[in-house]
């Protein structure tokens, strides 16, 4: 158990981090609040804990040597310089650094649990703030675009994707999670999974509906073939969630709207269920794709072209960028990487609690990498920074309850 006031001040910055995710108040190159209390925790953390996985510095070190040798193989082509790009490698650092700062700060569950509730916090204010942008939009105190944005964001310029990825991620984590470890009732977990379902749709985005209608998907697939009464409640109630929703759009609130809250909620629901093959959103990923190959195609698509000298900043898809900035040697690594992290938890997985937990992080991971193939938020702190310190979360857990095995067990030997 750390104890050590250095180790508890960390603790506290980086769940500071957590609480300033909803401040989307960019200073440099993207540089947020969040992002400067975590460089902080992150840094302090070092001088008191030198512990470090080498295999996974050996794959950190590989991956951005790949990302290095890329942006050089560039630049010995071409002059041209854009400094603001280099924030990317710090971006892709996050992925590997918060894990790290996480797993070793939660030692305990004491901490854990303070940890989970900074996360619930921030995922019910996020939720809240969709109800509360659309009521001060309508009421004039605040303009902008009609699918929601972060809290101080410029909201002419929406980020309803990222909004809607932060979303059903912890709609899901909630669901598999949260409410379990926090010990939530009936009444307060379908209140919960209700007004975040609906928040989810309002967001007016494909991508965080296409998941959660995939994780519903999976769910009746172990329902069918695994049944358990925990599964049939998770069908129940997600069909139970839909109908609301659906009555939510369509009958409750529509006699008490102007005309054009009336269009706009219509717009915005028809927008996040419509799915068409020429749709815009879909058919600009698709070509990005080929965009990336075609820009890495001179390097035998080994290496990338770098954050650096790539042609686009975003390519609308985590492949797309990975592909881009570092090859397949890139996405090879953080395939050997995700592997790893596999491994590792598999191997601390010892009973039918620590099983459980073991297929939640399976889901959410897999629920997070689906995710990061439709886009590149993992690159954004404020939807990489919750959704990594959640699966980390998950993977402490396991841990302490092997430590807390293991030390029962000692003592019952004795």
């Amino acid at each position: 158990m750390i104890t050590n006031k250095p180790n508890v001040f960390t603790f506290y910055l980086f769940c500071i981090s957590i609480l300033t995710i909803p401040i989307n108040i960019s200073f440099i190159n993207g540089i947020r609040l969040s992002d400067i209390f975590f460089i902080t925790s992150f840094l302090l953390l070092i001088f008191v804990n030198q512990r470090v996985d080498y295999k996974i510095l050996f794959i950190f070190s590989a991956f951005f040597g790949i990302l290095l040798i890329s942006t050089y193989t560039t630049l010995l082509f071409s002059s041209h310089i854009n400094i603001a790009r280099f924030a990317f490698f710090y971006k892709y650092s996050l992925i590997f650094l918060i894990p790290f700062v996480v797993i070793n700060l939660t030692t305990n569950k004491s901490r854990l649990k303070k940890l989970l509730l900074r996360l619930y916090f921030v995922f019910i204010i996020l939720t809240g703030w969709v109800y509360l942008y659309f009521i001060l939009r309508y009421s004039g105190v605040i303009q902008g675009n009609p699918r929601v944005s972060f809290p101080f964001s410029n909201y002419n310029k929406p980020d309803a994707h990222v909004y809607s990825s932060y979303l059903v991620f912890f709609v899901i984590a909630y669901h598999e999670y949260i409410r379990k470890v926090l010990q939530h009732g009936t009444i307060r977990s379908s209140i919960v999974s209700i007004l975040s379902v609906i928040a989810l749709f309002m967001t007016g985005s494909k991508t965080g509906v296409l998941i959660f209608i995939i994780y519903i998907i999976i769910m009746i697939f172990f329902f069918m073939f695994r049944f358990k009464r925990s599964h049939l409640k998770i069908v129940v109630s997600s069909i139970f969630i839909a109908i609301i929703m659906y009555n939510f759009y369509i009958f409750g609130f529509s006699q008490y709207l102007s005309d054009e809250m009336q269009h706009d909620t219509s717009t915005l629901f028809k927008r996040a269920t419509q799915y068409q093959a020429s749709d815009i959103s879909i058919s600009v990923r698709y070509n990005n794709f080929f965009v990336a190959m075609d820009e890495i195609e001179k390097y035998y698509f080994l290496i990338g072209k770098g954050p650096i000298g790539a042609s686009s900043i975003w390519y609308d898809g985590g492949m797309s960028i990975i592909l881009a900035h570092g090859g397949l040697l890139g996405i090879s690594s953080l395939l050997l990487y995700i592997f790893l992290i596999l491994i590792k938890t598999k191997k601390i997985t010892f009973s039918v609690e620590t099983k459980r937990l073991y297929k939640t992080f399976v889901l959410l991971l897999f629920i997070y990498i689906l995710l990061n193939l439709i886009t590149e938020h993992f690159l954004l702190t404020r939807n990489l920074l919750p959704a990594a310190t959640m699966l980390s979360i998950i993977y402490a857990n396991i841990k302490i309850n092997l430590l807390e095995y293991s030390a029962t067990k000692y003592k019952y030997n004795l």
